[in-house]
């Protein structure tokens, strides 16, 4: 999402966390898609870890691995 944000020209003056951090682990488990269904899914995702999350920052990829959603510049796991 931060991704998309930023190459429609918005920065940090707007969001404070749009800098430059990227993981590439986790931003690779990320299938190539579209805008709209880039947000479709990141939704999705989102409220199936508020409706069942996980302690420490953890979720689940689409193989059913744990893996941690962590944004350095947010300084907690970025799902949340």
């Amino acid at each position: 999402m931060k991704a998309f944000l930023t190459r429609a020209g918005y920065g940090p003056d707007q969001l404070y966390m749009l800098k430059d951090y990227r993981d590439a682990t986790t931003a690779d488990l990320v299938p190539a898609m579209g805008q709209e269904e880039t947000m479709r899914a990141a939704f999705k995702e989102y409220g199936f870890n508020a409706r069942y999350p996980r302690a420490g920052g953890m979720v689940e990829d689409s193989d059913g691995q744990l893996v941690m959603i962590y944004d350095e510049e947010l300084g907690s796991s970025s799902w949340q």
